[in-house]
């Protein structure tokens, strides 16, 4: 799968920020033909310290058919930096 976003991020207060993309997914399965659908993401991140911080995601990609359920997607995580 690739996607093809456009997005937008920002602060959320002092020690925190945000994003969302939107746009398309190339979805090419193996042995199967490729299809763009929508997707689109969004997220959090809090810094916890200096060098320490926690982040969330949510996320989902469309099937083109209604039909066919959606995908969807969760993350959450901790990242330090060195």
């Amino acid at each position: 799968t690739t996607d093809l976003h456009v997005g937008y991020e920002g602060p959320v207060g002092e020690s925190a920020s945000y994003y969302v993309q939107v746009g398309a997914s190339v979805v090419s399965p193996d042995g199967a033909e490729s299809d763009t659908v929508p997707s689109g993401k969004a997220g959090l991140g809090v810094a916890l310290s200096d060098s320490l911080g926690a982040y969330g995601e949510v996320s989902f990609v469309g099937s083109g058919d209604k039909d066919i359920d959606r995908g969807y997607g969760a993350k959450l995580g901790l990242k330090y930096s060195f």
